[in-house]
């Protein structure tokens, strides 16, 4: 079944990209988002390419570049990673 991406996904991915981008914490939040590894690593080249323009993976959703555009600016203790 295709995961249907949240704004609490994106949130997620967009930190876990600025903040502490390692195997180990995209392992921690993609099993507490019941996200495969492999789709949150794509969700995070989504940011990759909205950040630089450039590499990563350009086909991203309109949420996607929503997120970015309102948490791209926000400081770590600004982002809110309450899970559902």
């Amino acid at each position: 079944m295709k995961h249907k991406w949240k704004e609490i996904d994106d949130i997620a991915a967009l930190y876990v990209y600025r903040f502490c981008n390692n195997e180990n914490e995209i392992k921690r939040r993609s099993k507490e988002l019941s996200i495969s590894e492999d789709s949150f690593k794509m969700k995070i080249q989504n940011f990759v390419y909205l950040e630089k323009g450039e590499g990563g993976l350009s086909h991203c959703s309109e949420q996607s570049k929503r997120i970015y555009g309102e948490y791209k600016d926000k400081s770590k203790e600004e982002f809110d990673l309450k899970t559902e």
